[in-house]
């Protein structure tokens, strides 16, 4: 019953954060040097803004995706933004896109760990 950290950002904060984040990863992609980081920034981006869109919360826009695959989404990106630049190679090289894909990251990851999660419908919920 007891949760190691308070959750205290309300869902539709989140779902905003999640629209923002994806933008900042997208805007990275825009500018950044090095195709890979165009591409990790594109995916990130594109990742977060459609769990955003299709997942089971009030302000979800076609709820297919549960509540807490929504969060497994958003643990998965942040670490992925926070790994790439290291693990693909453009940290050094393309300094501005790998300091955000970090930054966006780490506020992934944030948010996933203090959110007050909500179901609107309960998909993917058993009955039982």
């Amino acid at each position: 019953g007891v949760l190691p950290l308070a959750r205290v950002v309300p869902q539709d904060a989140h779902t905003a954060g999640d629209v923002v984040l994806g933008l900042g990863a997208i805007a990275a992609a825009l500018f950044a040097t090095s195709g890979r980081a165009r591409a990790v920034g594109a995916a990130i981006g594109l990742g977060a803004i459609a769990a955003a869109l299709l997942s089971d919360h009030r302000l979800g826009v076609k709820k297919v995706l549960s509540i807490e695959t929504h969060h497994a989404i958003d643990c998965a990106l942040g670490a992925a933004a926070i790994a790439a630049p290291f693990a693909l190679g453009y940290a050094k090289d393309d300094r501005a896109a790998a300091a955000l894909h970090v930054g966006v990251g780490g506020a992934m990851l944030a948010g996933a760990a203090l959110t007050d999660y909500r179901a609107a419908l309960g998909v993917g919920r058993h009955a039982g």
